[in-house]
């Protein structure tokens, strides 16, 4: 597993990095009150919410700088690890 080639990643391991509170659950894990639940608007602001992280915590991989695919490698390797016991 340590030699595997992973060609790609998900934006919660950038964001667990970063700011592990900004995460965002599955839709499914919210109160049915959630303002991810409203039928106008809520998967607009549920998609939002991904899109401002995206733009927060991402900035250098959306300028094309992918240095901190190196961690990214050790965190999913770890949890495929993991998953094994």
């Amino acid at each position: 597993m340590n030699n595997s080639i992973i060609y790609c990643y998900s934006l919660d391991d950038l964001i667990r990095l970063r700011n592990p509170k900004a995460l965002i659950r599955p839709a499914y894990e919210y109160e049915e009150k959630s303002e991810y639940y409203n039928v106008a608007d809520g998967l607009s602001l549920y998609v939002s919410a991904f899109a401002s992280n995206l733009k927060t915590y991402a900035t250098e991989i959306l300028k094309g700088d992918f240095t901190i695919f190196s961690e990214f490698n050790k965190i999913v390797k770890k949890r495929v690890e993991n998953y094994k016991k």
